[in-house]
Order: C-alpha cells, then sequence, then structure tokens
C-alpha cells in the first residue's frame, strides 16, 4: 500500500513538474535552461524514458542527444533545441554527486541574471550510503531559490516508508509522528483544514482520536504555543455564541492557571444597577446525581452533586438558562454518526454578580437593624433610668408609710399589750437582706399563736407557727422574698395582736 502511496505521489509530482515546465518559458521572467537527472549508479546509462509526452535520456557518457529528448551527462558540454524552444544546455554545471546519501533525484532549474530556482524530486537512501545493503529509501521534495545571490531553502516533503510516516517541511527523518508538518515562518499557517460541504449532515474540519489497550495517558489534541514574546494561544475557537460553541467539553473540565471572560467596559452597553435579595431567597438549591446510565455518551459528572435544576431556576433567573445541544460523534463503519441530545443548562458564572448583590442588599438591612436595635436600647436605658428614680421614691413614700404605721402600731401594741401582756418586736435587722429575727413576748394561756407574713397587697405569704410561751424570739427565713416592703403580724388565738413592717434589700 505504502508502495502504491509513493508511486501516485512520484508520478503526480513529476507530472506537475513538467507541466509547470512547459508553461515557464512562457509566463516566467526565469528561462527553463537545464534539467538533470542523477544516478551514476543506473545500468541504464544512455537509456531513454517517456513521462507524458517529455523524454529523458540518462547519458553520462553519451556524446549525442536525441532531438526532442532532455539528457543528463557529466560531459554534455553543449546545448541542443528541439526546435520548439525548449533548450537543454550546459549539463556539466550539475555533475551527479553523492555526499553522505544515495541521491536518485529528478532535479529542474530555472535561472536569470540574479535569480535561480531549483525543484528537486527523487528517491533519498536512510542512512549511510552501502553499495550491498538493502537500500531503505524516502522520497523526498525540496526547493531552493536564490534571490540577489541569498539562496533560501524550503523542505517541502520527506516520506519514510520504513516507519511509516511522512514530513511535510522537513528534510529529515528524525520525527516521531505519522504526519509531521514543519513551518519555517514563511506562511502564516502551518495546517490548514477547510471542509465548506453545505450538506445538512454532520461534518467535521479535523477529527481526532487517541485510542488503545496501555495504561499510558492518551492526548486526543494538544495544543501549544511558545515564542519569545507577544500573545500566545495553545488552542483557539470561535464560533457565533447564539448558534455554537467555541469550545464544548463533553465530560470534566480543568485548568491550572486562571478562567476569566470578557468584562471590560468598552465591550458593554445599557449598563444599570439592579436588585436581587428578593429573588436569591426564591432560589431552592438542591442535591442530586447526574443520569450516567442513560445518558452515556454525554460523560456526565458521578457521584453526588450541588446545584439547581433548570426549569426551576428559569422561573426565578430566565436569564442563566440556556438550550443547548450535546451532539457525540461515534464511528458507524466507515462514517461517523451523531447522536444528539437537547437540554437546559445553567450559566453558573452568572450567579456570581446576583449572588454579590444579594448579600450588598442583606448587609444594609443587618446595618439598619444594628442601628435600630442601637436607638431602641438607648431608649430602654433611658426607661431604666426614669424607672429608678421612680422605684426610689416609691421606696422613699414606702419607709415614710411604714414610720407613721410603726408609730401607729407601736401606740395600739402598748395599749394592746398593756391588757394581755403579750407583745411584739421589730425585727432586726431592719432593712435585710437574707433573714431577719422577730422577738415577742407570749402569755402562758394562749393556745394557739403564730406570726402572719404579707406583701403590701395584703396578700399572706407565709404563716410560722409559735410553740413557745413566754419572751421568745423567730427567725424569719426570707429565701422566697424579693426586695420591697412586708409586713408581718403577731396573732394570738384568732386575733391580731401587733402588725409590724419590714423591708427586704435583695
Amino acid at each position: 500500500m505504502r508502495s502504491l502511496i509513493l508511486a501516485a505521489i512520484l508520478s503526480t509530482c513529476l507530472q506537475l513538474s513538467f507541466v509547470w515546465l512547459g508553461s515557464a518559458q512562457q509566463s516566467s521572467k526565469l528561462v527553463p535552461d537545464r534539467l538533470t537527472f542523477s544516478d551514476d549508479s543506473n545500468s541504464q546509462i544512455g537509456a531513454t524514458y517517456r513521462l507524458n509526452g517529455v523524454t529523458i535520456q540518462d547519458g553520462f557518457s553519451s556524446s549525442t542527444i536525441t532531438p526532442g529528448t532532455v539528457s543528463a551527462g557529466g560531459d554534455l558540454l553543449k546545448a541542443i533545441s528541439d526546435g520548439q524552444g525548449f533548450t537543454v544546455k550546459d549539463f556539466a554545471l550539475f555533475p551527479a554527486s553523492r555526499s553522505n546519501l544515495d541521491l536518485k533525484e529528478l532535479t529542474f532549474v530555472t535561472s536569470g541574471t540574479q535569480d535561480q530556482e531549483t525543484w528537486t524530486f527523487g528517491i533519498t537512501d536512510v542512512g549511510a550510503f552501502d553499495e550491498n545493503d538493502q537500500v531503505q529509501s524516502a522520497l523526498s521534495l525540496r526547493y531552493t531559490r536564490v534571490i540577489n545571490g541569498l539562496p533560501i531553502f524550503y523542505p517541502l516533503l520527506f516520506v519514510n516508508p520504513e516507519e511509516g510516516n511522512m514530513g511535510m517541511g522537513t528534510y529529515t527523518q528524525d520525527f516521531n509522528a505519522q504526519l509531521y508538518v514543519q513551518e519555517f515562518g514563511q506562511d502564516q499557517i502551518a495546517i490548514s483544514a477547510n471542509n465548506t460541504s453545505a450538506t445538512n449532515e454532520s461534518r467535521w474540519g479535523v477529527y481526532s482520536t487517541c485510542q488503545g489497550s496501555g495504561t499510558g495517558i492518551r492526548f486526543g489534541v494538544v495544543g501549544q504555543a511558545f515564542t519569545s514574546s507577544g500573545t500566545r494561544y495553545g488552542v483557539l475557537g470561535t464560533a457565533d455564541p447564539d448558534f455554537g460553541y467555541a469550545v464544548y467539553a463533553s465530560g470534566n473540565m480543568a485548568y491550572t492557571g486562571t478562567f476569566s471572560t470578557a468584562s471590560d467596559q468598552k465591550l458593554k452597553k445599557n449598563i444599570r444597577e439592579f436588585t436581587a435579595l428578593d429573588r436569591v431567597l426564591r432560589l431552592r438549591p438542591k442535591t442530586y446525581e447526574m443520569k450516567r446510565e442513560e445518558f452515556k455518551r454525554m460523560n456526565l459528572a458521578s457521584g453526588q452533586r450541588f446545584g439547581f435544576i433548570a426549569q426551576e431556576l428559569q422561573e426565578v433567573f430566565p436569564e442563566l438558562v440556556r438550550e443547548q445541544v450535546h451532539a457525540a460523534p461515534y464511528p458507524d463503519g466507515d462514517s461517523l454518526n451523531v447522536e444528539r441530545t437537547d437540554y437546559l443548562g445553567v450559566e453558573y458564572m452568572g450567579l456570581i454578580p446576583i449572588l454579590t448583590k444579594a448579600t450588598q442588599e442583606q448587609q444594609v438591612l443587618i446595618e439598619e437593624n444594628e442601628d435600630r436595635f442601637l436607638s431602641l436600647e438607648r431608649e430602654n436605658q433611658a426607661l431604666e433610668r426614669r424607672n429608678q428614680a421612680l422605684e426610689s421614691r416609691l421606696a422613699q413614700l414606702e419607709a415614710l408609710v411604714g414610720q407613721l404605721i410603726e408609730q401607729q402600731s407601736d401606740q395600739e401594741n402598748t395599749q394592746h399589750i398593756g391588757l394581755t401582756n403579750a407583745r411584739l418586736e421589730q425585727n432586726q435587722p431592719n432593712p435585710f437582706s437574707n433573714n431577719t429575727s422577730i422577738v415577742h413576748d407570749i402569755p402562758a394561756t394562749i393556745k394557739e399563736a403564730k406570726l402572719e407574713v404579707s406583701d403590701a397587697n395584703g396578700r399572706v405569704l407565709k404563716v410560722i407557727s409559735i410553740p413557745q410561751r413566754g419572751h421568745g424570739k423567730t427567725i424569719l427565713e426570707t429565701d422566697l422574698l424579693t426586695g420591697g416592703t412586708y409586713f408581718y403580724s403577731l396573732i394570738l388565738d384568732g386575733k391580731v395582736i401587733d402588725t409590724k413592717k419590714m423591708i427586704s434589700v435583695k
């Protein structure tokens, strides 16, 4: 198969070369004047070969040239014309030669006063020359042009059947690729693929796969850009965003640098503020898993995911939901088919400014509430100060009332005790905080004696039975009493003998 390919390339190039040869005399300022075919090991010296109407005669030792033929030979020192305006002359300037390669090449030369062009096409031996080895040949095509005495070398093609690869723009077999293209700066593009098919079926400009059963890393496409200065694009994709994707990944995406989107003010119009908090509060985040088994060719993410349901997000932020098309090519015999899946996609990057705006609005509300709280706190402190002032005045009034009551009680008790020999003394200490003691005298004839404690509203809080008679003392525990004014009464056989006031300062 490779031999057939090489033969086809050789035949095509020869046809193109001689077609160009025939037209050069009429259209080019460079007049073809030398054509050589060098092969000093060829046993067919002197033989003639017919290609597309042009006869080539190999005659290194030939002394005559058949009219109408193109001959080569180191001893050819005369010009021969075929009578049709085609002249071959002075082949001695291009003798057959071999340096480190065995050259079996056809050379076509045109020359002018300062300019010269040379096309060389033929078979080149790969490796060091050895007459006894099996020739491992490669097909090459190269072009040399001399402009104002300065040569420019253009290696165009190198086909190496030993490695099964082809190089373009190179004249060496030292490349590790099935097809290697090298561009030396004469052209903008090293490889250009353009599929201009008008069919409605799927078409590709470039389709690349890398597969195998090994465990090594596989790269379907690798793009690299290295220069000493200037902007570099490893891979550049362009597409109208309304109709397609500049880059579409069927599977996970990752990067080690930064990811940016066009945001320059000069690229934007209709710039205005917006509100977001009310709509953000309507969002319904979800956790979910993708249907990987049902949509295998989409290479959906695995494991538990966090995000939004596109249809639900569309109700709140329709600007962030897009109709998408997943077109998965797959081999089908000798052609490629496409499995199409229509779905809704979410522009999660667009949520960043929305959430930022919602956070700002929420912060304004928080600060307003903080100011309102501080204002209420100041008002509360003022009310507390007023309340403390009122409580202080109330305590003073209660103390005065207590003194009046105490004076009246003392008078009444004096009269009562004088009649019954019973007596109730003022508690000590007074005011008190934890407990206080009450001294009393109870006649022996009294059957039931008790102390009754009540608050300022007359509500009885505690009743203490007094079993002893005569002069005694009762310790009043005040665990249940809060700060304020209280009263205690001595009750003998159901009659109130005396009542006194006491003040708790807890």
